[in-house]
């Protein structure tokens, strides 16, 4: 039997460090009884509050994301590139049955990838999810776990 050497684990290393194990961002979706206007201008309030700055959007579409850069200047040292968190709303109306929807997605974003979003980012898209929705239909999936 051949005795493993230090490359393996240097290269799980390398592929962690480089960005490339980021993770799936978080999801989730709920019905969103106050409409398409109400509830889009209610996820941008939230998203506002919360300390997100509104880097895109469009009203008609029905759509806003936020970006919050982390405050800690050693990610930015030791990965070489700046990160932030990343919240999107959509909010979609179905013409067949009149109801709209809100769908929230969070997400860790450094210059090259997209990701998990931190524990903080995952709350975020949770309050605004609570604050603009109905909660008894509201399902997620994503995320860091732990």
């Amino acid at each position: 039997m051949k005795p493993r050497g230090p490359l393996p684990i240097a290269a799980a290393v390398a592929l962690a460090s480089a960005g490339c194990i980021m993770g799936v961002p978080k999801s989730m979706h709920t019905v969103a009884p106050l409409g398409l206007a109400q509830t889009l201008h209610c996820a941008t309030h939230h998203i506002k509050t919360l300390g997100y700055t509104i880097a895109d959007g469009d009203s008609e579409i029905g759509f806003v994301r936020g970006e919050k850069y982390l405050p800690t200047a050693d990610r930015w040292l030791f990965f070489g590139r700046g990160e932030r968190h990343v919240l999107t709303a959509t909010v979609l109306d179905d013409p067949t049955t009149g109801a709209s929807s809100l769908h929230v997605t969070a997400g860790l974003r450094d210059d090259q990838y997209t990701g998990a979003p931190t524990k903080a980012g995952s709350a975020d898209a949770d309050a605004v999810m609570a604050a603009c929705t109905d909660q008894t239909t509201a399902e997620g999936r994503g995320g860091r776990s732990g």
